[in-house]
């Protein structure tokens, strides 16, 4: 307003005088106005562009803004995802642990169930073992007493029984008997020594009777002592075995040894033909495969229920028993088998053609087992040659048979 003012008065000045000068003012002025002007535009131009600049600034903030509360809301959901996962790995966790402690578990009860079957099966065979011992034992007891299996009648047994006991009763009377003998036997033999004695001293007496009456010399004594007793050995004889009759019995007595030495010589050779036919055991098989150089890893081991003898050949594993006080053992041969439908139809086939062998599928380590017993009296030779015959029939081309 005053720029303005002041020129106006210039102006109203230049009206009024018309100098040279004044014109050269009015010009100065006009062309300060004129910058002045340019100035104002510039600096409203300055103004706008600020202004736009300004509103420019705001709405970038206003993004600004909104990118950060996109980005804090972002944010939150990743932090609440974040945690979820974590919820999810903890449980995760919770539940490979619980699922670890179940595997165990299962894998201990497992263990346990087979180890519980083994016992069962060993238990079993063991039974079957006692009741064959105890059927043959009965049937070598009825054998013994004149009868067989076929016409066993308990009654007859029962009878035959009670006259073993009578007849044991009777032996008993009898030895009682006999030990009485044998005492008296001793109390004659002890008045035989006496009168052995007497005799003795009697004859002592007669030679030196002899010698009082004959007038015999020293030197010559000996022979007449010769001659006596060849003379008095028959008084004495007579006196010992004529006037004492006991005696005759003393020597039936001392006949009973002589017998009791022909029944101990007869059990020593029946001995020695047993020693010489005794059982197949489970060192000597052990030997004999030894020698016979089979192959594969062979071991010998000591058990409760026997002496076993263990062979692996390849994937093959054979365990032969030698049951204690048992006159057969049994044996089980291991192989690895496919499970499949023609797998189990000829377990099938198997069990129903093979009266002496039992075939199982277990499927805890997927393998074929054939369970069968042998006889302990035969050789390891033929022992051996059966189980080959049972490898090479059921386990040698593997699932192809």
């Amino acid at each position: 307003m005053c720029r303005i003012s002041a020129h106006n008065k210039m102006s109203e000045l230049l009206n009024r005088n018309t100098d040279p000068l004044f014109e050269k003012m009015e010009k100065i002025f006009k062309e300060r106005d004129a910058e002045y002007k340019k100035m104002e535009e510039r600096n409203r131009v300055r103004e706008e562009a600020v202004k736009e600049k300004e509103n420019s600034l705001k709405k970038q903030e206003e993004q600004f803004s909104s990118r950060e509360a996109n980005v804090r809301q972002q944010e939150k959901e990743i932090e609440e995802k974040m945690q979820m996962l974590e919820e999810k790995q903890r449980e995760t966790q919770e539940m490979e642990k619980y699922l670890q402690k179940k595997r165990l578990e299962l894998e201990a009860d497992e263990q346990q169930s087979l180890l519980d079957n083994s016992i069962l099966r060993e238990e079993i065979r063991n039974e079957k073992l006692k009741q064959q011992r105890l059927s043959r034992e009965l049937e070598d007891k009825l054998t013994d007493l004149g009868y067989s299996s076929d016409n066993f009648d308990p009654a007859v047994l029962e009878e035959k029984e009670q006259k073993i006991k009578e007849q044991e009763q009777e032996i008993q009377r009898l030895n009682e008997e006999n030990e009485k003998w044998e005492d008296k036997a001793d109390e004659w033999e002890e008045k035989e020594s006496g009168f052995v004695a007497q005799i003795d001293t009697l004859n002592k007496e007669k030679a030196q009777l002899w010698k009082k009456l004959m007038g015999v010399e020293d030197e010559s004594l000996p022979e007449r002592e010769e001659d006596v007793p060849d003379k008095t050995e028959e008084p004495v004889e007579e006196r010992v075995s004529g006037a004492e009759e006991p005696v005759e019995e003393v020597e039936e007595v001392e006949v009973v040894p002589e017998e009791e030495s022909v029944y101990a010589k007869e059990e020593e050779n029946l001995k020695e033909a047993m020693e010489m036919d005794t059982p197949l055991t489970a060192e000597g098989f052990y030997n004999y495969l030894q020698e016979q150089e089979v192959g594969g890893v062979i071991q010998l081991r000591h058990a409760k229920q026997g002496d076993m003898v263990n062979i692996a050949i390849s994937q093959i594993v054979v365990t032969v028993v030698f049951a204690e006080e048992a006159k057969e053992g049994w044996f089980d041969i291991k192989k690895p088998f496919s499970n499949n439908h023609k797998l189990r139809r000829l377990i099938r086939n198997w069990n129903k053609n093979q009266s002496d062998l039992t075939f199982q599928y277990d499927a805890t380590d997927n393998t074929v087992t054939a369970e069968g017993d042998f006889d302990k009296d035969q050789t390891a030779e033929e022992l051996l040659r059966y189980l080959d015959r049972l490898l090479d029939t059921y386990f040698d081309t593997g699932e192809e048979e």
